[in-house]
């Protein structure tokens, strides 16, 4: 028989396989060790004693374990020979490490047929017993490729035999007809050859027990739980925007643009152009159709392509989850709240805030006050340089067309203007708006974007019983889906969604026996206006600590600093008695604590009397001016804190110290009537905690409860869970709480990424204030209880929007409104009973009201609209997402697994890829596949036949969601046959995918130039170097560019630049471009594949 093996006449596959049973020991040195190559010699493996793999090192992904090789594809590893050729050494990994990766690589790669299991099986055996080693080449290039087989002695005169050549032990090297290897026969050949072996062998790095231990954490072997197969989906699908380069160069390649759905899309297209063309934008679409999400894609899109630095600036209750989106978005914005903009130094005076050139200003309508500090702060910073500006608010008109006009001016310093309006004057145009001579709508359409929940239905809904658009019905057709008659959907990612029904429901107590008999003593002591038949009962409140000007000697009321006081004083009274009244309805004890610390206040303020100081000053204006900004207790702590140099001897301090007194005596007594009010006599309490015995729950089981206040919730807590001993019912009122792990608790399923500690209950009823009612998925409930009376409906919008959300699993969603009732209210119907209540709020506060914002003002249409239950003529939240996983909370649930549970995350992270497992808690059988291919993931369920049944993300993830104990079943006998069906679907369209991809990329005149000077140039030189630049700036200026970047490649065209001098030009234009961090459409288009594009399993599960 011939010494030539040419995989023709002669193939090595058969030579070595009839060799092996002859041989006590075989040394094996290739280039690459293949595990396909060991599948067609696994059967001969077990005849020698001792085997022996000297493979090369590699200082890539490409050399040591060829990922093409694993799942038989040679016509892979042919492409990355050269790239292989030219890496430079910034390219290089220390040896060992890099090999143990890139047998990771290798094994996940792998196919996961019956037949690759057993080659698998078969290596772990005889590494085991110890009859096999492996080592890697440490001292260059290992290119040599030598089988050396050690006969046993025997009789034979050849100690041995060996096979050189150029085949490596893959399936190609040993079948390959290009291959050629010759036979080496004869004692002295042998021991040459021997010695050759043994002085590499001992300059190699022994890798055996790591790819032992690679194996034991394969798919093979790895008893990888349910669980890690959810966590390692999830982990795979946000593995990019965790670890992976910042795309800069596309709008909708990332976390955040990728989650939005087709109508918020079109808002930051529209809103990115508003802010080139006219330096600002309105994002003003109606509560509840992701401002936030818009805004914060705007700015995401100006900080990539333009290297914008973003400020955000909030109210105060905001800042949280602000910070929290910028975290779980990586917007890598700054946040601040408005009230840091109204101390006496303002946050923005600060130096550090000048490189900031993006601004996002959320609830922009606090701003329409171009008289207050806030705004005055705001206006000065962003005239100081040229900033970008992007205002989110719902309202941005509230009292008068002014509001706007102001909140314009923040990014339109002049009057003169080239927006399409006539006169071209900005102060003339409001004037006629305010005349009525000109709309508003003219001057907005340029600068505003704004949708209302019917216009989202009409223009991106389906109808679900047909399925047809509702943009191609008529207006007849199309109304009883846009009134809620007839269901439509809204596709948002992957999913239909719905809107659900709305119910309200209000709930009556009498407030008279609430408070014993003294409400009405309490309403007049707070300053109410008595009725026909009422009697005073005592003196009423003169709140002197607010109304200070009236205690400025008149000589002194218009002289400064005091003229100011006087609408301050008139003002802050004003709030301090809205406040008094909205506790006193709110309960018991919330009143009391009020009461409780006015007195500390009062105390304070006649300790600074005593030592001749005046407690007031412009801070006390500025403070005012903000107050819709902030809550109750922030209101009374700043004011506590005001001090200001005004001279004692220019106020009749003696009146002011009496009144002051009196109004402390005052407080005092009330606290002493209210003494006696307990739990068990609060009428209120008892109506509420008997509904949630009997009535309020609903088909989820859950509660959610709000107050405006944090002493009514925690109250209320308090009465219905004495001591805490219900671990499933839970209060929140503060920022000391994490606000993302309660609502995990409160709603698992909408919050299942969050993670949670072992034993962490479930929460059934949450009472909150408004600290929940933004930014939180809370819609595994279906009722929210409003335990306030509303004077308006944006607070109750607000709070029904975290159930009441696009894509609930509840079909209805229910809101119940306690609402005070009198002793004499009892035979009136609910109409009179609400004007009797609606008169009550005008006769307690009066002219106060005037300075209310518009938000906490009296809506009379809006309250009986509530409180009569007709919740269909409110505009209520809707989101992109409900009860399903979301792949921007996956983000910010491994965000904070990073920071919090460091380990957790390592161990999810470093799951190896194609692990598998199985589950029994299904009934008939399937199997999930999860396979991907460079940034495209496609994942899979399949039924007991093998049929794909959905390709849907979410039903998968659904599907695949459990609890982190769930059990492992075993794996069905037919599971690798399963997802290997599965697989080779998966990379047939991956296949049709590329040919598209390819087809429909044509390079433009002047980069085909480039990329063929640059092949000529690298084909005339002999300097390896060269040729290495050469092939890096030939993948690099492949596919789709930057039209500024073909302009300069272009100039090269028309000037005929070749050679060395084109190549300098082109690694200029590298640097310029920044090429290395651009991922480009079109760029991956067939010519430049790595390891990542190739098709492999991610993980695997069967239902049984």
């Amino acid at each position: 028989m011939s010494d030539i093996i040419d995989n023709c006449r002669t193939k090595l596959v058969d030579t070595i396989n009839a060799i092996l049973p002859t041989s006590e020991a075989v040394d094996f040195a290739v280039g690459y060790l293949f595990l396909s190559g060991l599948g067609a010699i696994e059967e001969s493996l077990d005849h020698p004693q001792r085997l022996r793999f000297l493979i090369g090192n590699a200082t890539d992904r490409q050399t040591l374990e060829h990922f093409a090789e694993a799942f038989h594809r040679v016509d892979e590893a042919q492409q990355h020979n050269q790239a292989a050729r030219y890496r430079n050494a910034s390219e290089a990994r220390e040896l060992g490490d890099g090999a143990v990766e890139e047998m990771r690589d290798a094994l996940a790669l792998m196919d996961q047929g019956d037949e690759d299991e057993s080659v698998l099986q078969k290596v772990v055996r005889l590494i085991e017993t110890g009859r096999l080693s492996i080592r890697v080449y440490t001292r260059g290039r290992l290119h040599a490729k030598a089988y050396l087989f050690h006969y046993p002695e025997d009789g034979r005169y050849e100690k041995g035999m060996g096979i050189v050549g150029s085949s490596n032990l893959s399936l190609a090297g040993l079948t390959h007809n290009t291959e050629l290897n010759v036979a080496v026969h004869g004692n002295e050949n042998h021991e040459q050859l021997s010695v050759w072996f043994e002085e590499r062998w001992a300059e190699s790095l022994d890798l055996t027990q790591a790819l032992l231990e690679e194996i034991r954490l394969s798919w093979l072997l790895a008893e990888a739980t349910p669980y890690d197969i959810y966590m390692k989906s999830l982990h795979a699908l946000v593995a990019d925007r965790l670890e992976g380069p910042v795309d800069d160069g596309t709008l909708w390649d990332d976390a955040l643009t990728q989650s939005l759905a087709d109508f918020q899309k079109e808002a930051v297209k529209r809103g990115v152009q508003i802010i080139r063309d006219q330096g600002g934008v309105f994002i003003s679409d109606v509560v509840g159709l992701g401002k936030s999400f818009i805004g914060a894609a705007i700015l995401q899109h100006f900080r990539r392509t333009e290297g914008c630095k973003a400020l955000i600036i909030c109210p105060k209750a905001l800042q949280e989850s602000w910070e929290e989106f910028s975290h779980q978005f990586d917007l890598g914005a700054r946040v601040i709240p408005m009230s840091r903009l109204q101390e006496r130094r303002n946050e923005l005076s600060h130096a550090k805030y000048e490189e900031y050139d993006f601004l996002l200003v959320d609830e922009s309508h606090h701003f329409r006050h171009a008289s207050s500090q806030r705004y005055d702060a705001l206006q000065t910073y962003l005239m100081r340089r040229q900033r970008k500006l992007c205002l989110l608010t719902a309202t941005p008109r509230n009292k008068s067309a002014w509001d706007i006009y102001h909140q314009i001016k923040l990014f339109h310093p002049g009057d003169q203007t080239f927006l399409p309006v006539d006169p071209p004057n900005l102060k003339r145009y409001f004037k006629l708006v305010e005349e009525g001579s000109r709309s508003l709508q003219s001057l907005l359409k340029p600068l505003l974007v704004r949708r209302t929940r019917r216009h989202i239905l009409r223009w991106y809904g389906c109808a679900e019983d047909s399925g047809r658009p509702l943009r191609e019905l008529d207006e007849s057709d199309a109304a009883d889906y846009l009134n809620g008659a007839k269901r439509a959907w809204v596709q948002v990612g992957a999913i239909r969604n719905y809107f659900p029904q709305r119910r309200l429901e209000t709930l009556g107590y009498n407030i008279d026996a609430t408070y014993a008999g003294i409400y009405d003593s309490l309403r007049f002591r707070l300053g109410g206006n008595l009725k026909e038949g009422e009697e005073a009962t005592g003196e009423r409140l003169s709140y002197a600590r607010f109304g200070l000007w009236h205690y400025v000697l008149p000589i002194m009321q218009k002289a400064a600093p005091y003229q100011d006081l006087q609408r301050v004083g008139a003002n802050l009274r004003g709030l301090m008695r809205v406040m008094l009244f909205k506790r006193l309805e709110s309960s018991v004890y919330a009143f009391l604590k009020t009461l409780e610390r006015m007195i500390v206040v009062h105390e304070n303020f006649l300790r600074c009397l005593d030592k001749g100081i005046i407690p007031a000053g412009d801070d006390a204006q500025r403070l005012l001016k903000g107050s819709d900004a902030l809550d109750e207790e922030e209101l009374l702590d700043l004011m506590a804190q005001i001090s200001s140099k005004y001279k004692i001897e220019d106020f009749d301090a003696s009146r002011l110290y009496a009144d002051v007194s009196a109004d402390l005596e005052l407080l005092r007594n009330m606290c002493s009537d209210l003494a006696g009010i307990t739990p068990e006599k609060d009428s209120k309490l008892q109506v509420l905690k008997e509904k949630l015995r009997d009535g309020i729950p609903r088909a989820s089981g859950k509660v959610l409860l709000f107050t405006q206040f944090a002493d009514t919730a925690q109250y209320i807590y308090e009465a219905i869970n004495p001591g805490g001993a219900d671990p499933a019912i839970a209060v929140i009122y503060g920022t000391d709480q994490s606000k993302i792990r309660v609502a995990a608790r409160f709603a698992p399923k909408a919050n299942a990424f969050v993670h949670r500690p072992a034993g962490d209950p479930d929460i059934r009823i949450l009472i909150a204030t408004d600290v929940m009612s933004e930014g939180l998925n809370l819609q595994d409930g279906d009722v929210i209880v409003n335990y306030d009376l509303h004077w308006n409906p944006v607070r109750l919008i607000q709070r029904f929007g975290r159930i009441d959300r696009i894509g609930t699993e509840n079909e209805e969603v229910w809101g119940f409104n306690f609402l005070p009732e009198r002793a004499l209210d009892e035979n009136l119907g609910l109409t009179d009973r609400l004007k009797a209540r609606i008169q009550e709020i005008h006769d307690s506060i009066g002219e106060d009201a005037a300075i209310l914002d518009k938000e906490e003002r009296i809506n009379e249409e809006s309250m009986f609209a509530i409180y009569q239950g007709e919740g269909h003529q409110m505009t209520l939240q809707e989101e992109e997402e409900d009860g399903v996983p979301d792949l921007t909370e996956a983000e910010a649930f491994f965000r904070r697994m990073q920071e919090e549970y460091p380990e957790e995350y390592e161990r999810i992270r470093n799951l190896r890829g194609g692990i598998r497992s199985s589950r029994a808690l299904f009934s008939g059988r399937g199997s999930y596949v999860f396979c991907q291919a460079g940034q495209f993931q496609q994942l899979y369920l399949v039924d007991g036949k093998g049929k794909i049944v959905s390709r849907d993300m979410t039903e998968a993830l659904l599907r695949i969601r459990c609890p982190r104990e769930e059990p492992r079943a075993l794996l069905p006998l037919d599971h690798n046959a399963r997802i290997m069906d599965v697989k080779a679907l998966f990379v047939e369209e991956m296949n049709q995918r590329l040919a598209e991809q390819k087809s429909l990329y044509t390079a433009s005149p002047a980069q085909a130039y480039v990329l063929r000077e640059l092949r000529a140039y690298s084909g005339r030189t002999d300097d390896d170097d060269v040729k290495r630049r050469c092939f890096a700036m030939e993948n690099a200026f492949q596919g789709i560019l930057p039209p500024a970047l073909r302009e300069n490649m272009n100039v090269l065209r028309r000037s005929a630049v070749t050679g060395d001098t084109l190549l300098r030009a082109v690694v200029e234009l590298y640097h310029a471009f920044d090429l290395a961090s651009m991922q480009r459409p079109g760029e991956k288009n067939g010519t430049s594949r790595t390891i990542e594009d190739i098709p492999r399993i991610v993980c695997s599960e069967a239902f049984v």
